[in-house]
């Protein structure tokens, strides 16, 4: 995953817009072909529905673009004082915890995927299990490292059967 952007504001994974249209244009091709052929038959009807299909394809990607920028939605980002982490499986969209009160960060490594755990001041902790690829945690892990030197960032490797038992883990 080459095209993960790491800044000063976050981790982003940029919409890319040339792969996008690829799919529309080889059906748009393989519809003129027929037609051309004498197979099928292009009528109204039909050029009607591939273009509403065409839009439909391209609405979330446009609508995302409109409301996050060319860079797209962050997976993680740092700006009024709050660290954001998306969290793509739950409807509330992101995690928000004000950085002053961040104490510590913990990140699990299990079989299913990295969990972060974001210890207060306070001692109590908030965790995120985000359905990041492999590839997203690690840009998320030096994001981290790189911009949040002051927060302690603890990497645990994967538990074992025994560690998991005892509740060691999250």
């Amino acid at each position: 995953m080459s095209n993960i952007l790491i800044n000063e504001n976050g981790v982003y994974k940029p919409t890319d817009f040339k792969f996008l249209a690829v799919l529309p244009l080889c059906i748009f091709m393989a519809v003129l072909t027929l037609n051309y052929f004498g197979k099928f038959t292009l009528t109204v009807n039909i050029t009607f529905v591939f273009c509403i299909a065409t839009v439909v394809y391209f609405l979330p990607p446009l609508f995302e673009l409109q409301k996050y920028g060319p860079l797209g939605k962050p997976f993680i980002s740092v700006g009024d004082g709050q660290l954001r982490i998306a969290l793509l499986q739950d409807s509330r969209g992101s995690m928000q915890i004000p950085i002053e009160c961040i104490r510590e960060i913990k990140v699990y490594i299990p079989s299913s995927g990295f969990c972060y755990r974001f210890i207060r001041e306070n001692g109590s902790f908030s965790e995120a299990s985000p359905m990041f690829p492999t590839a997203i945690n690690e840009a998320v892990l030096q994001f981290i490292r790189q911009q949040l030197p002051s927060l302690k960032l603890t990497v645990h490797e994967p538990m074992s059967f025994f560690e998991r038992v005892r509740g060691e883990g999250p």
